[in-house]
């Protein structure tokens, strides 16, 4: 299998997206979409989706998994992260992309590190 450039990539990935066409105002003004099957809940998260899946690809990671969910302790709540990246040593990131942090989502990192002691980086 040959490798792709990252505008390769781009180009063709762009061709798989369609945008949902939901007249709803969303909460945070982002906008819904899907890519090859897969919904996200906005632009930035397929956009960030995209780069991991390129980064896999190349072979610099080793998986990109969507969608993780933590209990929250205390409650019936859940907190769900964008992505669980595996690093080609094992190591393991959680990563959520957002184009600003809310103090509820902050205060759910929180609770994440307290319980579990998993850091969640924000892109």
């Amino acid at each position: 299998m040959s490798l792709m450039s990252v505008e390769e990539f781009r180009v063709f990935s762009a061709g798989q997206m369609k945008r949902d066409g939901s007249s709803r105002q969303q909460k945070y003004r982002n906008q819904q979409c899907t890519f090859q099957g897969l919904k996200f809940d906005s632009l930035k998260e397929l956009e960030d989706y995209k780069a991991f899946k390129f980064q896999e690809l190349q072979g610099a990671i080793r998986a990109v998994v969507r969608q993780v969910s933590f209990p929250l302790q205390g409650a019936e709540r859940r907190i769900r992260v964008d992505f669980m990246i595996v690093e080609n040593d094992g190591r393991i990131r959680f990563v959520d992309s957002k184009g600003f942090a809310t103090p509820e989502w902050k205060s759910k990192r929180d609770q994440v590190k307290s319980a579990y002691n998993i850091e969640i980086e924000t892109i």
